[in-house]
């Protein structure tokens, strides 16, 4: 288990999964990453500042999340909603997060 209680084969997978999305030559435009908590991990669309106005900090939006079942060794799958809430697919549950 990693340091946040999540298995570090799965969290690793879940990373090279977000790097693979876009390719090279889009990172300064676009690029998905993930959030790792203890429980679960969200993978986040991020961008860069639209306008200078707004400084330099690229947005983060959640798109999903993976939540870790540590007495089943399952995660199951969360979307967000308009409402800036995630909500469980039913019944999807995972062995492993991504593709090997």
């Amino acid at each position: 288990m990693s340091g946040a209680g999540l298995p570090e084969l799965d969290v690793e997978r879940v990373r090279r999964y977000c790097a693979s999305r876009i390719p090279e030559h889009l990172h300064g435009e676009l690029r998905i990453e993930c959030d790792v908590a203890p429980r679960h991990v969200t993978i986040c669309e991020r961008r860069p500042p639209w306008h200078p106005d707004f400084g330099t900090e690229w947005t983060r939006f959640p798109g999903a999340r993976l939540h870790y079942i540590e007495r089943t060794g399952l995660w199951t799958l969360h979307w967000w909603d308009r409402n800036l809430k995630f909500h469980r697919y039913d019944p999807i549950y995972l062995h492993s997060p991504v593709p090997r």
